[in-house]
């Protein structure tokens, strides 16, 4: 037997069992095809998850640099300055807000990294601020839960602070002073 035939012979043997017959082949065509397809299907469904998030971030963004928001935050941190507790309302509304994102949050709806990048922050100050009061209001309403989903997310956020290797201290009157401070200027 030549060269020849013996290299037809092999083409022809790995052909009959990688291949097979046509019916094998267009299986396999079918195969590939389906499996392109539900990976196309599971990236758009990513994507559009992803344009969700994006649309909830803005309207959240939107409520936290709303006038009534923006008049809150001013009311905390001036009182805080002052050495007393602000207005309820005021203090209602900032919690709320971050009871809201932090169940956003521990429902993982949104990354981690992102929301860490745009509240972690404020949160890690704002909770110290509003500590008292809502401990307060724990005792007074002999309820435990009262704004657990914004304590549960200082602490998720002061973890996330640690591993991107941000100060994870416990901020002082001193540190959040200068919070109160920075917060009343941009305003």
């Amino acid at each position: 037997m030549n060269t020849t035939n013996q290299t037809c012979m092999f083409f022809h043997t790995i052909k009959i069992y990688t291949i097979g017959d046509s019916q094998t082949f267009w299986l396999m065509v079918q195969a590939i095809g389906v499996i392109s397809t539900l990976v196309l299907i599971w990236r758009q469904i990513k994507l559009q998850g992803l344009g969700n998030s994006i649309s909830s971030l803005t309207e959240i963004e939107a409520e936290w640099k709303s006038d009534k928001m923006a008049e809150a935050r001013r009311e905390i941190c001036k009182c805080y300055l002052d050495g007393n507790a602000g207005g309820i309302q005021s203090a209602e509304r900032i919690a709320c807000f971050f009871e809201t994102l932090g169940l956003y949050h521990q429902r993982k709806m949104f990354d981690t990294i992102l929301i860490w990048e745009l509240y972690s922050s404020y949160v890690e100050n704002y909770w110290p601020m509003l500590k008292p009061r809502i401990q307060k209001m724990r005792d007074d309403d002999g309820d435990r839960s009262i704004y657990t989903q914004f304590e549960g997310f200082y602490d998720r956020m002061r973890s996330v602070s640690k591993k991107q290797g941000a100060p994870t201290d416990v901020k002082t009157p001193e540190v959040l002073m200068a919070f109160a401070k920075w917060e009343l200027e941009t305003k």
